[in-house]
């Protein structure tokens, strides 16, 4: 009989919080988790059961999904599909700028310029934007 999945670890359920600029009491407060259960899993010494899971989401106001991957990652997803909608230059220019003020106002780490950097050669790929040298 196989192994049955029992929960996912949460390895940016501490950047997610702190980007809705929640405290651990706060949290604790809108998803009813347990205060253990939340340092446990903020620390990453924790496989968070499903149901807990959907709790911390519903506290924070993403979806489960959305907890899983990292809060600049799906702002990033965001603005991809925002390009997408946009075709012209001008448009797709504005919305890698748009994405670098967010970036540098939320203080997001070095892995999201490397994701924003993605974004712009996605759009040079497609022809939506020239390459800058």
């Amino acid at each position: 009989m196989g192994e049955q999945v029992r929960g996912r670890p949460l390895p940016h359920l501490k950047a997610w919080r702190i980007q809705k600029l929640m405290t651990q009491a706060d949290l604790i407060a809108k998803s009813g988790v347990a205060r253990a259960t939340l340092v446990r899993a903020e620390r990453g010494d924790e496989i968070v059961g499903f149901a807990n899971i959907r709790k911390l989401a519903d506290g924070l106001g993403i979806s489960a999904e959305d907890l899983l991957r990292m809060p600049h990652q799906q702002a990033a997803d965001n603005y991809i599909l925002e390009m997408r909608a946009h075709r012209t230059q001008a448009d797709a220019a504005s919305v890698v700028a748009q994405a670098e003020e967010v970036a540098a106002q939320s203080g997001v780490s070095e892995l999201s310029v490397v994701e924003l950097s993605a974004i712009e050669a996605g759009l040079v790929e497609r022809g939506v934007i020239p390459p800058r040298f």
